[in-house]
């Protein structure tokens, strides 16, 4: 193995997009291209604290969804029916990471469960500390946003939309509609 094979993979990206901008010897582009590395390493590290929020309600981790993954001043946005009850309509927010460890906590209890698998993001980095994003589950999406605080990313706010029918959506028809009578067939 060569010393070059040995360098780590942002290292070597690194040293590949340097030495692309010899050739064209301008530092604009070398600012561009170390900033569309920082992009998809930001984008990873995205990935990785929604996986660990994930874990941590599974497992009901609560010392680490305070410490590693929500901002101090995160909140969760709701449909009003999963809070209030089936009659209830609109939004319910809950502000605070204590709030929303304690409502999670009220409503999972402290016993280990579930299996929470967010797939398909679409990651936006916004600015040099602000990211959003949305991810899937199962009938539902998750609207993220995230906040760089002190170059550890941190989930500023989670709002869960249901897609799919359910308590308090409209159900769908229950069969097709029948088709118009064609002009051209007698009755």
């Amino acid at each position: 193995m060569n010393k070059t094979q040995r360098r780590s993979l942002p290292a070597l990206l690194t040293g590949v997009l340097l030495t692309s901008v010899g050739s064209f010897g301008e530092q604009a582009y070398c600012s561009e291209s170390v900033s569309s590395l920082q992009r998809l390493i930001d984008i990873e590290d995205i990935k990785q604290l929604r996986s660990r929020y994930a874990n941590a309600v599974d497992n009901r981790r609560w010392n680490e969804l305070r410490d590693d993954i929500l901002a101090v001043d995160a909140v969760l946005d709701l449909p009003a029916n999963l809070t209030d009850g089936p009659q209830a309509t609109g939004r319910k927010k809950i502000v605070g990471r204590e709030a929303i460890i304690s409502f999670v906590r009220g409503a999972l209890g402290d016993e280990p469960g579930g299996s929470h698998a967010v797939t398909i993001p679409v990651i936006d980095i916004t600015s040099r500390n602000t990211a959003k994003a949305i991810w899937r589950l199962g009938t539902a999406s998750f609207y993220d946003t995230y906040e760089n605080i002190d170059n550890h990313w941190r989930m500023k706010s989670i709002r869960y939309e249901p897609n799919e029918p359910g308590p308090g959506k409209p159900n769908p028809p229950a069969s097709p509609a029948p088709a118009p009578a064609s002009p051209n067939k007698p009755n």
